[in-house]
């Protein structure tokens, strides 16, 4: 007696994303698989050029900015100091006044910013706008005070045009050794990725009538 055959069983087809597939229409669609470095090295000042002409010719991307400024920072991100008394467990209402008294002097132009030209909520509003238009923004904190100041702080602001994009290799920068890490677009990385110093020119590289900009590191 002849045994009868299982039934076979109907494999299931292998699931695809529609973009995935080759048909007539995505033939000549050639995608990379590059990483985001790669992808953005070499047009990194083209793409944040065009972003900033951008802004600057058309009302809608100048509105655009305007609406990220404003929800995001508004008129500024206030303090509001929470400091407890030692005993009751209420707030302290007399140190928290003087504390947000003093953050307020402390964010006025003369010393909050090293050029004494920006508020703290001006400087708010310029990082936000700055990381939509440029994609980055960089803020040091100098240790000593400005403008007769008393608060040993302040904010120096540095476009991200003054980052040294060139220095982008492994072992040396300019003749000198280096262990760890690596640079990848005048950021110096440890093996994790972790920033470790950043390499900024001293002046702004599309001022014509400054000349010669040097390059100083900043250790993280």
């Amino acid at each position: 007696m002849a045994r009868k055959k299982a039934p076979q069983q109907r494999q299931r087809p292998a699931r695809q994303y529609e973009g995935a597939k080759f048909s007539r229409l995505t033939a000549d669609w050639l995608a990379s698989g590059t990483s985001a470095d790669a992808e953005v090295r070499g047009s990194l000042a083209t793409l944040r050029n065009r972003a900033r002409q951008l802004i600057r010719d058309s009302d809608y991307a100048r509105q655009a900015i305007r609406a990220i400024r404003n929800n995001v920072i508004g008129t500024g991100v206030k303090m509001q100091s929470q400091v407890m008394k030692q005993r009751g467990g209420r707030l302290d209402d007399v140190a928290n006044d003087r504390i947000e008294d003093r953050w307020a002097m402390w964010g006025r132009a003369d010393t909050c910013h090293t050029a004494g030209r920006l508020s703290f909520q001006d400087i708010e509003r310029l990082a936000v706008g700055s990381m939509a238009e440029s994609g980055e923004v960089f803020i040091r904190l100098v240790p000593q005070t400005f403008g007769g100041g008393r608060v040993p702080l302040a904010l120096e602001v540095i476009e991200s045009d003054q980052l040294d994009e060139t220095v982008d290799r492994m072992g040396t920068v300019s003749g000198q050794q280096f262990t760890g890490g690596e640079w990848r677009m005048g950021i110096h990385v440890d093996d994790w990725g972790r920033p470790l110093e950043y390499a900024f020119l001293t002046r702004h590289p599309g001022d014509d009538r400054t000349g010669y900009a040097a390059r100083r590191h900043m250790v993280v």
